[in-house]
């Protein structure tokens, strides 16, 4: 594949790939919302018109292209700046390095306990319900399903927390695509282990803290 950002010839196959004005248009709205989040390690992230091939196509439609990134999920807020440049914030959950400690420690360690061991019984609960060829999901979509049945207080609590403990057991690195951590019948297992640690890891701090 070639490199550089907003080439429309996919070289390896000789392909060249022919778009309307707003097909055009979409396509780099999608490109830019999918570099920002490949680039980004918070939230938040700014990609500048040149940075692309096509530049003064982004130029010439820039209010277009913005429409479109306004509309889509992962974005949370955007706009042009001065330097010719779309600015974008994104959703907390499409950034999978992104948590707040401060936040995640709202939480006693009672309410992770429970919470960690209802989450990894929510995962066995998707397997279970789901044809074994056919599990294929990701952190994002399982912790989102999740959170959105907790107490309002616990949502983000536990979301951040959660976050922080998947993205520093090294499971990201090993099954990121973009900005989704992918879930599979070959990588389950892992999962559940990094969730049993650190439900045991809390426990045995919580032991120690009562035998005092």
């Amino acid at each position: 594949m070639l490199k550089k950002r907003g080439r429309l010839i996919i070289k390896e196959r000789n392909y060249l790939i022919k778009l309307t004005e707003d097909e055009l248009i979409k396509y780099y709205a999608n490109k830019i919302i999918e570099d920002g989040l490949d680039e980004t390690q918070e939230f938040n992230y700014i990609i500048y018109f040149k940075e692309y091939e096509h530049s003064d196509f982004i130029n010439k439609h820039q209010k277009e292209i913005l429409k479109y990134l306004k509309r889509d999920q992962r974005v949370t807020d955007v706009y042009i700046d001065a330097n010719s440049s779309f600015n974008m914030v994104f959703g907390i959950d499409y950034c999978p390095y992104y948590y707040e400690e401060d936040i995640a420690d709202e939480l006693t360690e009672d309410e992770e306990i429970r919470l960690f061991k209802k989450f990894k019984k929510h995962i066995k609960e998707q397997i279970k319900n789901t044809r074994k060829e056919d599990f294929y999901t990701s952190t994002r979509i399982l912790v989102k399903d999740f959170i959105k049945d907790l107490k309002e207080k616990n949502k983000e609590p536990f979301y951040h927390r959660i976050t922080q403990v998947i993205a520093e057991s090294g499971f990201n690195e090993k099954y990121i695509d973009k900005y989704e951590i992918l879930v599979d019948l070959d990588n389950i297992n892992e999962l559940e282990n990094i969730l049993n640690t650190y439900i045991r890891n809390l426990m045995e701090e919580k032991e120690t803290e009562e035998s005092w």
